[in-house]
Order: C-alpha cells, then structure tokens, then sequence
C-alpha cells in the first residue's frame, strides 16, 4: 500500500471533516518527516506503512526532542493509522500520547522550562515595548503594529489574514463571511478586531477584540495611510502574509533586535510575567484568555511560568 500527500490529506479529512487546511497540512508534513528521517530518502509518496508500526523504532528517533514536539509527531502518526482504521496500533500511539500529556502536565504545574525557553524569558517585556517604539519611530508602521498586537492582546499568527472592513460593510457580512479576520473601522478609526480563523474558534466562535490602546491606534493609522488595498500585512512580494511567513518575521526581526528568536507563544509567555506584576492580574489574564480564544486555566498553565 502506498500513500502521497493528497491521498494522505484526504483520508485524514475523511475522518476529520471539520480539521483546518493548516491542522491537516501539519498533520501531512510531520508524518512525511518521521517517516523520510527513518527511511533516510526525501520521498513524496509512503510506500511502506508498516515503517510506523515499528513504534519502538519511531520512539528512538524521536525521544530526543521536547515533549511538545514529540506530542505533534504522535498525534499525526495516530491520526495516521484511524484514517487507514488501523485502530490496534492507533491505539498504541494514542497511549503514548497520553502519557505525554501526563508528563507535559506535570511539567507545567512544577513551572519546569527548558533552557531554550529560559533564553527566551530572559527577554524582559520592557525590551519588547521600546522595540515597537522603536519601530514606529522609524516609521516601520506594519513591523511594529504586527507585534504591538501579539504583545498587548496575545494573538496568535492568525492575525496574518487580517483585512479591514468599515463597520457598515461588516455589518452587513453574511454568516460564512464573519468566518474571517478583520479590523472593523469607522471611517478610518479602529474599532475592534473580529476573528472568526484562529486556533481555537471551533470551541470559541467568533471573537470581538476592542482595540482601546493608543500606542496601537496611532501605529495603525499611520500604516493604514500607506495601504493600498485592505490587505493589512503583505510580504515582500506584496502577497498577504499567511501563518508561516508571519512566524518566520517575528522570529527573524527578534532575533536581530534582541538576540533570541520570539514567536506568538515566548510573547505571550513574556506578556503574561509583565502582567502578573499587577494587583489585578487574574482579571486581567482572565480578559486576555476570552480575547484570545484560551481558558483561564490553559495561560496559567502552559504561559505562565514562575521561576527565579
């Protein structure tokens, strides 16, 4: 039995109707990447399947990686095997996982980090601030806005689809059409910012975000001056950004400012440690989380990390 990606992507849609164009892409691209690493070839086609059911075999390639990470690989290769209804040996993966989630659990609740990630923190969030100053004063007015909006709301690279919208034309969208990303103006003032793609906006909905922040307004309407069209970030070749391509800016303009690569995540992280340093910062979070699409519970968890 052989399989190529497209065949992959539709027997993993086949079961997971309701999966993302970017969940399932991942999903394609990381058992691609097991199973290329194991067989030692660059191969668009799995001739081989039972290479997976070696599972000792994939533990050892694997192993070495950070326990998040070696959760992605698991969770594609389960999916894997339920889309074949090879349901023994998704099983298997599937047991795997949760002893993952036990051990990551675990971690979390002893704020335990990797050295990478404390490389990261050592980032403090004034750094942050005054490189968006900095930013704005040289009028990089997209650079800045970009980061300004994952620092002070915590969004995620979703924020790469965003497209503006005058209120009245929004109010007007269909209910399919509201399943996008945009920042709803008035006139040319900034009024809130509606995301209908995100991580989590099959649990969530729709998400309402009142942009108040007048570092933030002032940034977009010098940016929004220099537009063409309502495309709000473009890459170099005046493409809309995606999520990758995002992902690969932040990180790369972070790196050269502050000398260690950031994404939406270490942001967030290093936001959430600013905001713990208020008297109100459970409400705070607690507005932040409703805002992004994640629980109270998940920030404290996962993002918050307390240590000396």
């Amino acid at each position: 039995m052989s399989l190529t990606k497209e065949q992959l992507k539709q027997d993993i849609k086949n079961i997971k109707p309701n999966l993302t164009d970017n969940s399932l892409n991942k999903y394609v691209k990381d058992i691609f990447n097991i199973y290329n690493k194991y067989t030692g070839n660059q191969s668009d086609e799995i001739t081989d399947l039972d290479i997976f059911k070696e599972v000792d075999n994939i533990d050892t390639l694997i192993n070495n990686l950070a326990i998040s990470t070696q959760r992605n690989f698991y969770t594609a290769i389960f999916t894997l095997f339920k889309s074949q209804n090879e349901l023994i040996i998704a099983d298997i993966y599937g047991k795997k996982l949760s002893e993952l989630n036990i051990k990551q659990k675990e971690k979390y609740e002893n704020n335990e980090i990797s050295d990478k990630t404390k490389k990261k923190l050592e980032i403090k969030f004034k750094a942050l601030g005054d490189f968006i100053i900095k930013l704005n004063n040289e009028e990089k007015y997209e650079t800045a806005l970009m980061l300004a909006l994952i620092t002070k709301y915590l969004f995620r690279n979703e924020i790469a689809t965003l497209k503006t919208i005058q209120e009245k034309e929004y109010n007007n969208l269909n209910e399919e059409e509201l399943k996008d990303n945009y920042i709803v103006l008035k006139n040319k003032k900034p009024l809130f910012i509606s995301r209908g793609i995100y991580k989590t906006d099959k649990k969530y909905g729709i998400i309402k975000t009142k942009l108040e922040d007048k570092l933030i307004i002032k940034i977009f309407k010098k940016h929004y001056e220099k537009m063409t069209d309502n495309i709000v970030f473009k890459d170099a070749n005046g493409n809309q950004m995606n999520s990758k391509s995002i992902s690969k800016k932040i990180g790369r303009i972070t790196e050269k400012e502050l000398g260690v690569s950031l994404g939406t995540s270490s942001i967030a992280k290093i936001s959430i440690e600013e905001i713990n340093k208020n008297p109100q910062a459970l409400k705070l979070l607690k507005e932040l989380g409703e805002s992004r699409g994640t629980s109270i519970n998940v920030l404290l968890s996962a993002y918050f990390n307390n240590y000396p």
